[in-house]
C-alpha cells in the first residue's frame, strides 16, 4: 500500500552516512524508496549523493538548513503530509508493536482530526527505552528536528529573521511557532530516534557555543512566555520549554493485535 505522506530528507556532506543509516532505517520500517526525496545543497553534492544513492530522487535545494526547510515547504503543495528526517538516524527505540510507518500514518491522521499541523516523537533515546510512554501528548512539547511531520502550509515558512538568527535551534523555534498558530502540537512518546548528537557533518560542521547560544536567545526573545534560556551541564546552551498538556491520545494497535 502506498504511503499517505511524503518523506523529505535534509542532508549535508553525509552521503555515505545517509545511505548506511537513515535510508536503511526507513527501509526496515516499511518506508518505500519512491516516497523519499533527498534534498541537497548544490550540484557538487548532488553528484556525490547520486553515486551513493542512485535509487532515490535527489533535489538541489539550498545551502543552509533553514533555507532548505523553506525550500521543502515550497516544494510540496499545501495540505500535503510531509515527514522530514535528518540523515543520521541509526534506528528507532520503541515500546510499541507498531512500525514507524504505522506510527507516522496514525500521527498524520491525528493531526487532521485534532486540527493541528506539527507532530513529532520523543527526543531522548536510551538503551532500555526507560522514558518512553505509549501515548500522544497534545499541547506544548518540544518536537525534535531529527524526525517530524507537518501538514504543509506555505504560510508557515520560517521568516527571514529566523532563517538568519536561529541556525542551531530551529526545531525549538518551529515547535513554538506551530503551537502559537494552532494552539497545540502532537508528540508520540512511545518511539525515539537513535542518532549521534553533535556528530560530524550536518549542522555540526559549523556549530559553536556562540551560534547555539545566539540561536537559543533568539528563540527565547521570540517566545518569552513559553520558554527560557539555560546552559546545561553538557555545556550546550538550551531552550527550556514550559510544558503544557491539553489532552492525551492513544494510537491504535495493529489489527492482528487489537483482538
Amino acid at each position: 500500500m502506498a504511503l499517505s505522506f511524503n518523506v523529505a530528507i535534509c542532508t549535508y556532506k553525509r552521503y555515505k552516512k545517509l545511505k548506511e543509516q537513515t535510508l536503511v532505517t526507513l527501509e526496515k520500517e516499511g518506508i518505500p524508496k519512491e516516497s523519499i526525496t533527498i534534498f541537497v545543497c548544490n550540484t557538487d553534492e548532488e553528484m556525490l549523493y547520486k553515486a551513493e544513492c542512485p535509487e532515490y530522487k535527489i533535489v538541489v535545494s539550498a545551502e543552509t538548513l533553514n533555507e532548505k526547510l523553506n525550500f521543502i515547504i515550497d516544494y510540496y503543495p499545501d495540505g500535503s503530509a510531509i515527514l522530514v528526517c535528518e540523515d543520521d538516524i541509526k534506528k528507532f527505540g520503541r515500546i510499541t508493536p507498531l512500525s514507524f510507518r504505522d506510527v507516522a500514518e496514525q500521527m498524520f491522521g491525528l493531526c487532521k482530526s485534532e486540527q493541528v499541523s506539527l507532530w513529532g516523537i520523543y527526543p531522548v533515546h536510551t538503551t532500555n527505552n526507560y522514558y518512553l510512554k505509549d501515548r500522544v501528548v497534545k499541547g506544548l512539547k518540544f518536537i525534535i528536528g531529527i524526525c517530524w511531520g507537518i501538514i504543509n502550509d506555505k504560510r508557515m515558512r520560517l521568516p527571514n529573521e529566523c532563517v538568519k538568527h536561529c541556525k542551531d535551534k530551529v526545531d525549538r523555534w518551529r515547535t513554538l511557532q506551530y503551537y502559537k498558530q494552532h494552539g497545540a502540537v502532537l508528540r508520540y512518546e512511545g518511539i525515539s530516534p537513535d542518532t549521534k548528537w553533535y556528530g560530524e557533518g550536518g549542522l555540526a560542521s559549523s556549530r559553536t557555543f556562540e551560534t547555539e547560544s545566539d540561536s537559543a536567545k533568539y528563540v527565547v526573545l521570540s517566545y518569552p512566555d513559553l520558554c527560557s534560556y539555560k546552559v546545561k551541564k553538557n555545556k550546550h546552551p538550551e531552550v527550556m520549554f514550559r510544558p503544557i498538556i491539553n489532552k492525551l491520545l492513544y494510537l491504535e494497535a495493529p489489527i492482528e493485535l487489537a483482538s
